[in-house]
Formats: C-alpha cells, structure tokens, sequence
C-alpha cells in the first residue's frame, strides 16, 4: 500500500496536479509510521503471494515433506530447529511443550553421533514426518486480516470462514516472502498448556501420550529428560 500511495504522489507533482489534501497525506503518514499496513485494493498481489507462501508450506507440512517445506521459512525458522538439535544433544530448556516432545523425540530416535550431523532444515523434515509441526487439516487455513510492510508481514488464520486463535507471520528474504511461524508456535503451545489446566491432567503424562501416539512406546522416561550428551567429569 506505501508503494501505491508515493507512486499516486509522484505522478501528481510531475503533472503539477494539486497535491492530495492536507488530512489524506498525515493520514497515509501515520499508517505508514504504524509500523505494518491494512491491505486494500492496490495489495492484492501481496496477499495472492502470502498466501501461497502460506498454502504451499502447510501443504508441504502436512505431506511430511519438511527438507521442501524447510525452503519456505525464514532463516530463524531454520535457526530454532537448530537449537532444538543442539538442546537434545547438550541439554536446556525448550520455549514450549511441543519443543519439549519434540527434544524427547530427538533423543528417542538418535544418538548423539547420529543428531549431532543433522541441520536444522534435517530436524524440521524428522519432526514434520512426526506430525509435531503444524495443525490438522493445516493446508486448509486462509489469511485474513493481512498487514504488513516492505519486508514483514502478518495475517490471522481462518479455517472453514471460521476465526481461529492462530496468526502467521512471514519476512522477506532474498526477494521472497518466507513463513516465520513462532508467534503460530506460541499460541499454540499456549492452548495445550491450558487444556492440560483445564481438563485437570498431568503435563508429563501428556508429554508421554504425545509421544506413544508417534511411536515412541515406552513413552517419557527419565533416560529421555537428560542430553544425549553428558558433561565429563
């Protein structure tokens, strides 16, 4: 939207047109100065390239194709799949309860010669083929709401013309816009720590079903709390 409006201005000083009145320029100003943009008409290619930014990701998610889906997110994406890697191996504490099922999954499928090699583009495929990335039907989410600015973007998840809790975030990097999913992972793990409140439960026992339910039979155990590493000495 920024573009548009220098673009309309531009055009009317060449032209010596008379320039926009005084309360439409300190209006623009102040969108501008927000920080993030309300989409309109004239943004509507920002939204068709967000949301296929969006859709061929969460597709890729769902196909449990993650070296692909990995090519659509932003480089802090790749960044916090590294450091679940290295928390697995060295031990420390994981921002939410999915990071924490997804350490203990690391640990239960590798040993630390075997983790230790991985990338961060390799511990996102290993844990979208666990289905511990995403939302069901996660292909299905539409953006609403879509604000952004030269290189950032957010939009609010709708699924089925219905709102949903969930917000997608995207940046913009070598000219493409990239999904940057950690305010969608907060929320996330936000909402199944309050299910866990409200239905009484245990958050260990959660922990370990999450993990039967992905193949890991014997569930949480202590061998699985401590790093694949151990300190010498």
């Amino acid at each position: 939207m920024l573009h548009c409006v220098q673009k309309q201005e531009k055009a009317s000083s060449e032209g010596k047109k008379p320039m926009k009145p005084a309360p439409f320029r300190m209006l623009v100003k102040s969108i501008a100065l927000s920080g993030l943009l309300i989409t309109t008409g004239c943004s509507k290619p920002i939204s068709s390239e967000l949301q296929q930014a969006y859709t061929t990701y969460a597709t890729e998610i769902m196909q449990g194709h993650g070296h692909k889906a990995a090519k659509r997110v932003s480089q802090d994406t790749i960044e916090h799949y590294l450091s679940l890697r290295d928390t697995a191996l060295e031990g420390g504490t994981p921002q939410g309860l999915y990071d924490e099922v997804s350490v203990y999954y690391l640990r239960a499928k590798f040993d630390d010669v075997s983790i230790a090699k991985l990338t961060g583009r390799d511990v996102m495929n290993v844990l979208a083929k666990a289905e511990l990335i995403g939302e069901k039907d996660f292909n299905e989410y539409t953006l609403s709401d879509i604000r952004y600015t030269e290189v950032e973007a957010r939009a609010d998840l709708v699924k089925g013309g219905e709102t949903t809790p969930f917000e997608i975030r995207f940046t913009k990097e070598d000219g493409e816009w990239r999904v940057h999913p950690e305010r969608f992972r907060a929320k996330r793990n936000e909402l199944l720590e309050k299910r866990i409140v409200t239905f009484e439960g245990q958050r260990d026992d959660v922990i370990s079903e999450l993990l039967k339910m992905r193949g890991i039979d014997s569930g949480l155990t202590p061998a699985l709390r401590q790093p694949l590493r151990q300190p010498s000495g």
